[in-house]
């Protein structure tokens, strides 16, 4: 796996907003998110908006604010 990195994502399916961790494994970023049961690529979580990425570089803004 690649650089795993904690983000914030915003679901948008519920309007709220909790903690994943993500990694790239084979060019493919892959998501554990605590509020499923599985590990799951990123393309198959079309509900989730990542807004902050933390990394060994720091905090990266991924989205816009919302309201």
């Amino acid at each position: 796996m690649e650089h795993p990195r904690y983000a914030l994502a915003r679901d948008r399916t519920v309007r709220q907003d909790h903690a994943v961790l993500a990694a790239r494994l084979d060019g493919r970023w892959l998501i554990l998110d605590s509020q499923r049961a599985e590990l799951i690529e990123y393309t198959r979580v079309p509900d989730l908006t990542p807004v902050f990425a933390i990394d060994n570089h720091g905090v990266l803004l991924l989205a816009a604010s919302y309201e």
